[in-house]
């Protein structure tokens, strides 16, 4: 009886970790359906802008899709914009128009995970790795902005060459932050889950 009740206890755990890191390495992608449901703009064109796509070449070889945003202000910095975990570049465009007309130019880079082909999401350590790469893209001024999983990655480059202002919303504390809160929208308790998950990201 003890036996039987250790394993399912023992598969509860690996099966439930199996499932969080599979959940959390390929978030499911939401953010475009809820942005047509709601009447929002689903790019910078619907947003009254003029952009570009792009792509960001990772170190390890991924293609990160990317959307330039033409800016105003000749001036002015480049701000890069980053999504949080679950999101999309769509949830950036809010009040996007207002923020052209300060900067010299606006990217908003999809997070590795959140589109075919780009990966697994690591909650921080190979994003950051990314944003290091696309700064060093990048001359002038730079201010970052994230949210949530973004605002971690954006407060990890403040030091970076360039870097003058890192504005963020909601910032993940770090990955152990990310994950709590990511168990806490699927009703599922933290421990050990979190714990086993954070050892098994990529």
């Amino acid at each position: 009886m003890w036996l039987l009740l250790l394993v399912a206890f023992l598969a509860w755990i690996v099966l439930g970790t199996w499932g969080l890191v599979r959940h959390i390495s390929r978030p499911p992608a939401g953010a475009l359906g809820a942005a047509l449901a709601h009447g929002l703009p689903t790019d910078p064109g619907e947003a009254r802008c003029m952009w570009t796509d792009d792509m960001l070449h990772t170190d390890d070889g991924l293609n990160l899709p990317i959307w330039r945003i033409d800016g105003a202000a000749p001036d002015g910095p480049t701000i890069v914009d980053l999504h949080d975990w679950g999101d999309s570049p769509v949830t950036q465009l809010d009040g996007i128009e207002d923020t052209a007309a300060v900067a010299s130019g606006i990217i908003l880079p999809t997070l590795r995970g959140h589109a075919s082909n780009t990966g697994r999401c690591s909650l921080g350590p190979r994003e950051t790795a990314d944003l290091r790469t696309l700064l060093a893209t990048l001359s002038g001024d730079v201010v970052l902005r994230g949210t949530g999983l973004g605002g971690l990655v954006a407060q990890a480059c403040c030091d970076e060459p360039g870097v003058i202002d890192v504005e963020v919303q909601d910032a993940w504390a770090d990955q152990g932050d990310g994950l709590r809160r990511i168990l806490a929208r699927r009703g599922q308790v933290a421990f050990p889950f979190a714990w086993l998950a954070r050892i098994c990201l990529p």
